[in-house]
């Protein structure tokens, strides 16, 4: 089993056994995750990245609205195509209930995912999914940021090989503060449902200005 772990010093204690978030290449087995963090407070998710089109963003290019995140790579075989289909249903859901996300695909895979390779593979699902990859040593610490992983397996030779990373999503709120791990083994329209009630639960907050309940567990 690969167990992921999200540690952040800071914050309330938040334990998700993700039995649907899968190991993202040919055979593997399931992904354990457990994340600590502080009401979308803790975990750094600042990058400066290059989108699908060749055009240098960072995180600030997307504010103003909140963001599904995942982590894949184009030659994933398996788990990535199914995992963006998802996640463009779950986008659709999200529509028709007036509820606007924008999905984004990080390659962990930056030798090979190039931006015209990640505009290509995108182009089968959501028009407004944006791919983003950049120099390894960038999208290796944006990675690291978030707790994911772009450990190489399975290698026959400089090429060809597969990446061992966590299938599973990062909501972040419109300021681009981590907001919870979306786990994409349900269906869309109850994954979608569930991001709503949280985006709508944070919203609440905010316009009341109350403090988020606590769990003194």
């Amino acid at each position: 089993m690969v167990n992921v772990s999200i540690s952040v010093v800071t914050g309330l204690m938040l334990a998700l056994s993700a039995s649907g978030a899968a190991s993202a290449h040919s055979g593997s087995e399931k992904t354990a995750v457990t994340v600590t963090h502080s009401d979308g407070h803790a975990l750094d998710g600042r990058f400066s990245l290059i989108n699908q089109d060749g055009v240098p963003v960072s995180e600030t290019s997307f504010h103003g609205g909140p963001l599904l995140i995942y982590f894949g790579y184009t030659s994933c075989t398996d788990a990535c195509p199914l995992d963006a289909q998802k996640i463009t249903d779950i986008v659709d859901e999200l529509d028709t209930s007036g509820v606007s996300v924008a999905p984004i695909f990080i390659t962990v895979d930056p030798q090979r995912d190039t931006p015209a390779r990640l505009k290509e593979f995108l182009s089968a699902f959501h028009p407004r999914f944006v791919g983003l990859t950049g120099p390894a040593p960038a999208v290796h610490k944006v990675v690291m940021a978030y707790g994911s992983d772009d450990t190489k397996v399975n290698i026959k030779g400089p090429d060809s090989y597969d990446i061992d990373h966590p299938a599973i999503a990062y909501l972040m709120n419109a300021e681009g503060k981590f907001v919870e791990l979306v786990p994409l083994g349900d269906r869309a329209d109850k994954i979608a449902e569930q991001i709503a009630a949280t985006l709508g639960a944070g919203l609440d907050r905010e316009s009341k200005n109350v403090a988020p309940p606590v769990d003194e567990k």
